[in-house]
């Protein structure tokens, strides 16, 4: 699998004139819906980044809306997709999410709650709710995991953290052993922005080897679903969330154009 930024048409279905719904398509997989005050985004897969949230198909109505729900399906939410909406005051994120990119929620000033239906927390990293006020937010996970997100960047930097009576969508898999470990090979990029910085690189919260620039650290894994976290000095730069493959590879870069995680196909 391969995840890239791409640019494409978004097909919409503009129906508001009538009262009737508002929604379509953001790509042939992934479509999205204004029902009431809540925007429901649907399909499967990656949602595609947008340039600072106003390429996106829901862009003109962004007024209309003040909650925004992520369904079951999706895997990625792409960078930018509602920076600078200050209208939105809720976030659902289904089970299935794994990622939300970089700036994806940023500046979204009025954001109360965060509901999270995955037992292991979503990939997140420093910009993804940049200038959000998320230590006044209330952040809700399933029942049991408050520990988790309380123990992983930037997740645990909300102000409040409950946990709602549902169990995580999740929570079958992430208990499931895999018989053939996966492995994982993570490359530093030579021009990444830390310059000669040592990285710090943790798997499932284990020290693994530190990553230099160029220089490539192989993993295994022992559960479907893992999480990586980088941290440089004091910082701490994000973490990915992935699923593994019974004895398969993966490759991700850690590119210098982005800071960001990528998942290269072998």
């Amino acid at each position: 699998m391969r995840w890239t930024v791409v640019s494409m048409v978004y097909a919409m279905v503009a129906l508001s004139a009538y009262g009737q719904e508002i929604g379509g398509e953001m790509t042939s997989e992934v479509k999205w819906r204004i029902e009431g005050e809540t925007l429901y985004i649907s399909g499967k897969g990656v949602v595609p980044t947008t340039m600072f949230g106003q390429q996106s198909p829901w862009y003109p109505y962004r007024s209309q809306f003040h909650a925004v729900v992520i369904e079951e399906g999706i895997t990625e939410a792409g960078k930018y997709l509602f920076n600078g909406y200050k209208n939105i005051t809720s976030l659902t994120v289904a089970g299935s999410v794994d990622v939300l990119g970089s700036y994806s929620f940023s500046g979204c000033s009025r954001l109360a709650t965060v509901e999270v239906k995955s037992a292991l927390p979503p990939g997140i990293n420093i910009a993804t709710f940049y200038r959000s006020k998320t230590k006044k937010a209330k952040l809700i996970v399933p029942k049991g995991c408050i520990a988790e997100y309380k123990d992983t960047s930037y997740w645990k930097k909300f102000g409040a953290v409950e946990e709602s009576d549902q169990v995580a969508t999740d929570a079958e898999d992430i208990e499931k052993k895999i018989d053939a470990p996966c492995t994982v090979r993570l490359y530093r990029e030579p021009r990444f922005s830390g310059g000669s910085a040592t990285l710090r690189v943790y798997l499932n919260g284990a020290e693994q080897e530190k990553l230099e620039n160029g220089a490539t650290i192989e993993m295994k894994t022992d559960r479907l679903k893992n999480r990586i976290d980088i941290k440089w000095l004091k910082s701490d730069l994000g973490y990915f969330r992935f699923d593994a493959l019974p004895g398969g590879e993966i490759q991700i870069n850690y590119s210098a154009a982005t800071g960001s995680f990528k998942i290269m196909e072998e």
